[in-house]
Parts: C-alpha cells; sequence; structure tokens
C-alpha cells in the first residue's frame, strides 16, 4: 500500500518528528510511504531522504505559486492508495487537489486541541472556518489527542469517521544519559551543583514562555544556583517582559537528547492548543521530571496530577516547581523512573505504527 504524506513545512516541529518516525520504519511494513512538503525540506526533510521506501518531494510554495501543479502532478503519476495530510492548511490544499488527482481515500491529521486562533493570521483563521465546512468530505480524520477530537466536535467538524492515534516515543533514543548531560553543562559553563529547569519549544503564543520565564525570576530569588535554559526557534532573540538572572537561550538545538538529559526538571508552560506534546513524553522518556499545563491531553500522558498546572498561572507553576526542587536528587530520579516506564508501557514507537498500519488497512 502506498501513503503520500502531505506537510506543511519539514522543520524542527512535533508533527514532523511524528511523520519521520512513521515512515522511517526499521520493521519495514508493507507500506511505501511518499512525503510532501509545501515548503522546502527542512531538518526533517534531509533526514528522511534516501531512507528506504521513502520519497521526498518539496514544493516550495512559499516561493512559487507552480507547486500547486505540481501537488497535481505529484499525485497523478505516484497513485497512492491514500493521502494524508497534516496541519491544517496541508488539509485544506490535499482535499482540493487530492480530490482533482482522484485520490482514492483522503485523511485529515489533527495535531492540535483548543487553538486560540486570535493569536494567529486572518489567513489561518479563514482555513480553519473553512475545513470545519468540508470536514465531511474526508474518508476519516486521525487526531493525536482526545482533547483534539473534543475541541474541534465542538468547532463543528463532522467527519465521516474518526481516529485516534496517540503520539509514539522513540526509547532508543530518548533515554537517561547523565554522563552526556555533564559534558552538555559544561560547555555551558554551568556549574556542577546547579539545578537546571528548561523548557523545549519555538516561540509562539500557544507556548506562553512568559509564565514560564515570570516564575523562574521569582525562584531563582530563592535558589542562587537555579539555572534556566531556553530552546527553540526563536528563543535567541525573542523579547519578554520579565527575564530571570542565569538565563541561557540556544535557539534551534538539534540534539534534543541532549538537551533534555541536561535537566534537572523540564517545563511545558503552554495556554492552549497542545493536542499530544512531544517534548513531554520524550523528556519523560529521558527520566526528567516534567511540569506542564494542563492542554491536551497532556494530564493523561504525565499521569501525575502533581505535575499538571493551569495555564497561565504563575503562582501554580512556581509552588509545582517549588515542590520538585525541594526533593533529594533521589527522590527526584526516582519520579523519572516511573515517567520512563509510562512511556514505555503506553507510547512506544512501535504502537503507533501498528495503529497507522491497522487504520491504513482499514480503509479499504
Amino acid at each position: 500500500m502506498k501513503i503520500a504524506h502531505l506537510i506543511t513545512g519539514l522543520g524542527l516541529g512535533g508533527a514532523e518528528q511524528q511523520l519521520k518516525a512513521l515512515v522511517t520504519d526499521p520493521e519495514k511494513s508493507s507500506l511505501e510511504h511518499v512525503v510532501i512538503s509545501l515548503k522546502d525540506e527542512g531538518i526533517i526533510g534531509k533526514q528522511i531522504v534516501g531512507q528506504p521506501g521513502v520519497y521526498l518531494y518539496c514544493l516550495n510554495l512559499h516561493k512559487s505559486i507552480t507547486g500547486f501543479w505540481q501537488l497535481y502532478r505529484i499525485l497523478r503519476r505516484e497513485k497512492p492508495d491514500v493521502l494524508q495530510t497534516w496541519l491544517y492548511h496541508a488539509d485544506f490544499l490535499g482535499l482540493l487537489i487530492g480530490r482533482l488527482a482522484r485520490v482514492p481515500r483522503i485523511i485529515w491529521n489533527i495535531r492540535c486541541s483548543n487553538m486560540d486562533l486570535s493569536q494567529y493570521s486572518k489567513q489561518t483563521g479563514l482555513i480553519v472556518m473553512i475545513l470545519k465546512f468540508l470536514s465531511r468530505y474526508p474518508d476519516a480524520i486521525v487526531t493525536n489527542s482526545q482533547a483534539g477530537k473534543k475541541f474541534h466536535k465542538i468547532m463543528g467538524y463532522r467527519p465521516r469517521r474518526w481516529a485516534h492515534i496517540p503520539n509514539g516515543i522513540d526509547t532508543d533514543i530518548y533515554y537517561p544519559n547523565r554522563s552526556g548531560s555533564q559534558k552538555f553543562r559544561q560547555s555551558l559553563n554551568i556549574p556542577e551543583n546547579a539545578l537546571v529547569i528548561g523548557m523545549l519549544s519555538r516561540v509562539d503564543p500557544m507556548k506562553d514562555h512568559s509564565t514560564f520565564l515570570k516564575a523562574m525570576k521569582i525562584l531563582s530569588q530563592k535558589h542562587e544556583n537555579l539555572y534556566c535554559i531556553l530552546a527553540g526557534k526563536g528563543t535567541k532573540t525573542a523579547t519578554w517582559p520579565v527575564l530571570p538572572p542565569r538565563l541561557l537561550r540556544l535557539g534551534i538545538w538539534k540534539n534534543v537528547p541532549e538537551f533534555l538529559n541536561s535537566l534537572d526538571i523540564l517545563v511545558l508552560s503552554s495556554a492552549f492548543g497542545e493536542g499530544f506534546p512531544n517534548v513531554v513524553g520524550e523528556g519523560m522518556a529521558c527520566e526528567v521530571p516534567v511540569i506542564a499545563t494542563n492542554v491536551g491531553d497532556t494530564a493523561m500522558l504525565v499521569n501525575a496530577p502533581a505535575q499538571i498546572i493551569p495555564p497561565r498561572n504563575v503562582n501554580k507553576l512556581i509552588l509545582a516547581l517549588e515542590r520538585l526542587l525541594t526533593l533529594s536528587p533521589q527522590e527526584r530520579k526516582a519520579i523519572g523512573q516511573e515517567s520512563r516506564e509510562q512511556i514505555l508501557n503506553f507510547y512506544s514507537l512501535s504502537a503507533m505504527r501498528k495503529r497507522y498500519v491497522s487504520f491504513y488497512k482499514s480503509l479499504h
């Protein structure tokens, strides 16, 4: 069976990482994959080029509108059994051109939940509203979170079929590596006795870095050995009203396991929009205790109520972090070990791939 995947871009994001994990299956399932990026190949595209059974096309629509015609020609030439679209803009374009190209099955893939569309461009808001009315036309909609399904049903999505397939975490890549973390800390001149709290997220309204940084500034007044690290697109140059002392900004950081293993605590302070946040599962797989907001399926993923807080609540974030900071290293390690067990038991990469294979076969 041949599956074509149409995605907005192939930068270093959660949806892009899951697409890469799905199409680069070492167990060599019966699927053949064609990946089509509306933009360029990005970081993820470079990683999947040359993988057995995977073919990559880049439309570069941000440079030329001829990409629309190219997409039609690719679909007619490749003749996929299924076209799976990833993210809103790809959902819209994939449905229109996929039908024109006579693709037998078209699937939308929703990766977010309660989006605050007022924080984004008018074009994005318009696309989402149009998709609501078009949602009856794809053969199915896949969501990676129950929260995402609930939110889009409330919004007015009425597909022929829903399918819930949670993300998978590669525990062969994301695992505890304390020796590597020590070298990483040394390279950043972080003292050996420091407590390091970090956040790995692109700068985006949904990630709410401001709340995290406000909490860190207050905590830093009490804990003089507390360091804050930010990584992700835009973190080197972004401006926020409040900044804590001992703040390190790394920008895009390709070695994610290295970054996560350097932390004593990982924070995700998202205010809205998360479906299944990959970085939380990856941190857990590295045995790093996580504090995260109750957005999307995060609470289900973490499965530890004391580590889940309301969004946009500085005081609750401070209390949750203070609780972990006052624990001994051994107690924090025990929390981290329980977190990894949660990922191994319920959110493995192989389980995610098997769910997709089963889903694709059920479409016929």
